[in-house]
């Protein structure tokens, strides 16, 4: 069974390159493009990491719909290429593996689900526990049913500050809004939204696991429906509905609100999730996920090493577990994906 991954990635070249090689070394049946937020030179050298299939440039920035339409557009070459793979995993260059691989196929190999992601129904009551995704309801409705303009990518706390006055004053208006949390955007009040009781907007983990059943059905709803793309693509974060709102209304599909990758938005500020060190990693390891994030080379370049270390072990267990079976010919049930 194939697996393709498509990374995220702007800094840190060496941990990209770390990334890279414990993906190589953990599967055999996969492929790894990469879309890079940088330089051509930056792009040569990642070319040149171990199991790298693919560079491209990066479409956008953070939280915008260039992040959206790299994913699409790396979906459009494998079907051109007609690549193999059944499984799409999304990750970021500050993603790292915590457990063995081959045992995240064997469980992908084995699943009844056609997606794994943390996603919600944004019209219904819900309780999220504080290091998942989620945003309260004045903000869904800023983000979503609002037209935004970007005017600059990046607010310093400067920014923010020059702008606090008049965003509250306009922020009272029904109409206009000012928002600085992913760039600063000024929006007006959509006269209508594509949602509906029939198609009702879901928000959720942009990094995302989804069979090509999943992807099929992305590139379908592109094709024919163009008029919602766009609507998208001036809407705050459209990377935490998009997808994730075209997937939960298909009816022919199943879904998971396990997540395979772990991390935390407890403190989150501006969507900076936190950044794990030594002392996180007794929880990070204990949480049943394949990959984790974040991590920053710079700040602990050590972690990946006791992480690697720890995957190791656990795969070595599982080897030796298996060859004491007795009868390995006979079917496990799948273990339960986190």
């Amino acid at each position: 069974m194939s697996i393709a991954f498509l990374i995220h990635s702007h800094k840190a070249l060496d941990q990209i390159a770390r990334l890279c090689t414990a993906i190589d070394n953990g599967l055999t049946d996969k492929f790894v493009a990469i879309s890079h937020n940088g330089t051509r030179e930056e792009r040569d050298r990642i070319a040149t990491f171990q199991g790298v299939n693919r560079v491209v440039p990066a479409v956008g920035g953070r939280s915008q719909f260039g992040l959206i339409d790299g994913l699409l557009s790396e979906l459009r070459r494998l079907e051109r290429e007609r690549h193999p793979y059944e499984w799409f995993v999304v990750l970021s260059g500050q993603d790292y593996p915590i457990r063995p691989l081959h045992d995240m196929a064997e469980e992908l190999s084995a699943s009844e689900y056609d997606g794994y992601f943390h996603h919600f129904d944004t019209t219904q009551p819900r309780s999220i526990p504080a290091h998942l995704i989620n945003w309260p309801d004045h903000e869904v409705d800023t983000r979503f049913h609002f037209r935004h303009t970007l005017l600059k990518r990046d607010t310093p706390r400067w920014l923010r500050a020059a702008v606090s006055l008049p965003r509250r004053a306009l922020n009272t208006s029904n109409s206009y809004r000012i928002h600085t949390g992913f760039g600063l955007t000024f929006g007006h009040r959509a006269s209508e939204t594509p949602f509906s009781p029939s198609f009702r907007l879901f928000g959720g983990n942009a990094w995302m696991t989804i069979r090509r059943t999943a992807a099929d059905a992305i590139l379908r709803f592109i094709d024919d429906r163009p008029d919602i793309t766009n609507y998208f693509r001036r809407v705050v974060t459209p990377d935490e509905v998009f997808l994730q709102t075209i997937l939960a209304n298909q009816p022919s599909l199943k879904l998971s609100n396990s997540e395979l990758r772990y991390y935390d938005c407890t403190a989150a500020f501006l969507g900076q999730m936190k950044t794990f060190g030594a002392d996180d990693l007794p929880g990070v390891l204990a949480s049943g996920c394949y990959f984790a994030r974040k991590f920053d080379i710079d700040r602990d370049p050590g972690i990946f090493d006791v992480i690697d270390e720890h995957v190791a072990r656990t795969s070595s267990r599982t080897a030796s577990n298996n060859a004491a079976l007795p009868d390995p010919g006979e079917p496990l049930e799948a273990g339960l994906l986190r």
